[in-house]
Formats: C-alpha cells, sequence, structure tokens
C-alpha cells in the first residue's frame, strides 16, 4: 500500500511540475509573441481551457468513426492538424493575438513537452512501471526461457 501511494504522490508531484512549466512557457511564448495583458493565472486557464478541448476533441474524434474505420496516420495528422488549429484559438483569443502570434506563443511549449516525455520514457517507465523482480528460481527459468 505504501509504495502504491508513493507512486501516485510522485505522478501528481510530475503532473504539477509540468503544468506549472507549460503555463511559464506559455506565460514567456505569450510576451515574446507581443502579448500585453499576460498573467500566470491566465496562462494556467488557458492550459485547463486546452485540455478540455483536446479532450473533447479526441472524444468527438472517436465517436465520429465508426469502429470498422481504421484509424491510420492520415487520420491522425488530421486530428493534429485540428487541435492544433484549436489550441491556437484559444490563446488567440485568451491574449487577444493574432492566429500567427498565437502558433509563435505555443512553441515555447515544445520545451517541457520534450524534457517531461523524456522524464517519463528514460526514468518513470524503467524504474517505476517495469520494475518487478521475480521471487523464486524455478520461476525465473521458466520466464526468462519464454523472453
Amino acid at each position: 500500500m505504501g509504495s502504491t501511494l508513493t507512486t501516485i504522490g510522485f505522478f501528481l508531484a510530475l503532473f504539477g511540475a509540468a503544468l506549472i512549466c507549460y503555463a511559464f512557457a506559455l506565460q514567456w511564448g505569450s510576451r515574446w509573441a507581443g502579448a500585453s495583458n499576460v498573467t500566470f493565472r491566465r496562462a494556467l486557464g488557458l492550459l485547463v481551457a486546452m485540455a478540455v478541448a483536446r479532450t473533447v476533441l479526441k472524444i468527438a474524434y472517436q465517436v465520429a468513426l465508426s469502429p470498422t474505420v481504421s484509424t491510420g496516420t492520415a487520420a491522425q495528422l488530421g486530428l493534429l492538424a485540428i487541435q492544433l488549429f484549436v489550441i491556437c484559438a484559444i490563446v488567440s483569443r485568451g491574449f487577444r493575438l493574432t492566429m500567427g502570434r498565437a502558433f509563435l506563443a505555443c512553441l515555447p511549449m515544445l520545451v517541457p513537452a520534450i524534457v517531461f516525455s523524456s522524464l517519463m520514457l528514460f526514468v518513470v517507465r524503467p524504474y517505476v512501471l517495469e520494475a518487478y523482480v521475480i521471487a523464486r528460481t524455478p520461476w525465473r527459468r521458466r520466464l526468462w526461457a519464454h523472453m
């Protein structure tokens, strides 16, 4: 039970750190793009609006496609383009920027995305999600024989 709570606490701390980093990146990017009414609270609110919009888009995407239709690369790229447009529209509306400047304001958010993705890939996955020990020797031999 303690190990599970530690893992949940770790993921919540990582999520909070990512949210703060994304908000600072959006705030910095908006200032860089020339927005005048930039606050941390507004950037955080826009991040929540972006998350809600992306979730709604993903649900609509899943509902619109029937289970028999394969979701290929073209469909995934189309969803990504729509999400990018919606995110830029939210930033444009929230900071009163043009769509081009809103896109520039979103570019610094790639830095925390790359940092936290690599953290999840190289640290969390090997040490938290895939960390298990085979207790007894007979099972160890059987399991390693099948790998």
